[in-house]
């Protein structure tokens, strides 16, 4: 993130540095602080919660050259630098980045991962590829669609895979209990960003 200067986390300054976990970004330097704040109350959340990932320190830029709107949107009068990432800290210190903030899926007042899901769907043997969007709802404001790729030769049905994301550890499942749709392929643009 060019923002936050050359560096704010490191895989090599972790509390066991040799033991790097699948997904960690690493720890916060020496010289900055790093915090998780809940996406509408900006309230600091406990560690293992995922919100917007805050980082400060004096490597952080002091703003966008003229644009200080953008400057004021994305450091707060604190100082600190809102990333619009969105992620947790473990128990270790080490962060993990879930999504971007501006990709979240706003489900029944809550947020939902685009990312986590695809990554939950994509894990199962008989998936080769998802992409989770979202589609407008007048009930929950946004619902996630999973546009499915079935492994070659798989039959594996919609019923089947919302069994097992049932039991999966995530926060809401019953986010994806609305449409499921079967596809040959999932086109991505070329960005990554739907």
């Amino acid at each position: 993130m060019t923002e936050a200067g050359p560096l704010a986390m490191c895989l090599a300054f972790a509390k066991e540095p040799f033991r790097v976990k699948s997904g960690a970004c690493g720890t916060v330097l020496r010289n900055s602080e790093m915090k998780i704040i809940h996406v509408d109350t900006g309230k600091s959340l406990p560690r293992n919660q995922a919100g917007e990932i805050c980082l400060r320190g004096t490597q952080i830029m002091k703003g966008y050259l003229n644009d200080p709107e953008a400057t004021e949107t994305t450091i707060d009068k604190e100082g600190w630098l809102h990333t619009g990432d969105i992620g947790y800290i473990d128990d270790d210190d080490e962060l993990f980045i879930i999504n971007r903030l501006k990709e979240m899926i706003k489900y029944k007042g809550f947020q939902v991962a685009p990312a986590e899901l695809e990554s939950i769907l994509i894990n199962h043997p008989n998936i080769s590829d998802a992409a989770v969007v979202p589609m407008k709802d007048e009930a929950a404001g946004e619902v996630p669609v999973a546009l499915v790729v079935r492994s070659n030769g798989s039959k594996i049905t919609e019923d089947e895979i919302k069994e097992y994301i049932s039991k999966q550890n995530i926060k809401d499942q019953r986010s994806l209990d609305h449409f499921m749709h079967f596809r040959h392929y999932v086109s991505c643009p070329y960005n990554g960003k739907w």
